[in-house]
């Protein structure tokens, strides 16, 4: 059985749900959400953090982990974070999703 009423459709590990809790945290200024690839799951949610500057140096895993914790069911909650100095949206004003997650499987490959 599903976990959400018709008013609260469904997400998918890229969900809107997902991102703005992240922002909602305090502290924030963006965030997104995207799936990446995991051998054991298919996809494991990463959420991509560009804090305030004022909150640069207090903003962290944990403190995002605990405020998610007691909002999203656990397979909606990144599994990992990353904080970035640059802002996630471009000169349009989006955020260029696809692009951030192949930017992370590219780079992952590197590693």
């Amino acid at each position: 059985m599903a976990d959400h009423s018709p008013a609260d459709p469904p997400l998918t590990p890229t969900g809107a749900r997902t991102r703005v809790l992240v922002a909602m945290s305090g502290g924030v200024d963006s965030a997104v959400a995207i799936g990446l690839p995991d051998d054991d799951m298919g996809q494991l949610v990463h959420a991509i953090v560009h804090p305030r500057a004022e909150w640069r140096d207090r903003l962290d895993t944990d403190a995002l982990r605990d405020f998610m914790a007691d909002r999203l069911a656990r397979y909606k909650t990144p599994r990992t974070y990353e904080f970035v100095d640059a802002p996630l949206r471009d000169d349009a004003g989006k955020v260029r999703r696809s692009q951030l997650r192949q930017d992370r499987i590219d780079g992952a490959g590197k590693a």
